[in-house]
């Protein structure tokens, strides 16, 4: 693992000026046939992004199959079985979001821990000063959604 990739493996030139991490989405287009994209949105930091990629990765892996079988369930039909297949796909991402989310934010976090120990200290280290900021967020929601995750069975794709 590449610990200085948050800073494009230049941790003298990159600094994260404004500090502001930036927010993903992992998507499953209706239309598509590859499974889930990941969309990037927000100031996304040079020390951060590896770690809000990673995030958006672990959505990826859990919810790929049933993505493309949605994608595949969707393909041909018309307005209103098309939207509820829509619904059913929704609903089933919803029902497993918590369960999702403490993973996600697991990884995260174990991300963001990682590169505050190869920073701290060491010569040319990234600067990033608000990730520490960073990992308080992420071990808040860690700590939400796996409370959470811990009243909630994981619900079987429906497709």
């Amino acid at each position: 693992m590449n610990l200085y990739a948050y800073c494009l493996s230049s941790p003298v030139n990159s600094v994260d000026a404004d500090g502001r991490r930036c927010g993903g989405h992992t998507l499953c287009m209706p239309g598509g046939n590859n499974g889930p994209d990941i969309s990037l949105g927000g100031k996304c930091s040079l020390c951060t992004l590896a770690c809000t990629v990673l995030h958006e990765k672990v959505h990826v892996m859990l919810e790929d199959q049933c993505c493309r079988k949605f994608q595949a369930a969707f393909q041909g039909m018309d307005g209103p079985t098309g939207l509820a297949a829509f619904k059913k796909y929704t609903a089933w991402r919803v029902a497993n979001q918590d369960l999702w989310e403490c993973q996600a934010y697991a990884a995260d976090l174990a991300c963001a821990t990682a590169m505050r120990g190869a920073g701290a200290g060491g010569p040319g280290a990234c600067l990033c000063p608000d990730l520490d900021e960073y990992i308080w967020e992420s071990a808040a929601k860690v700590a939400l959604h796996c409370t959470l995750a811990l009243m909630k069975n994981e619900v079987p794709c429906p497709f």
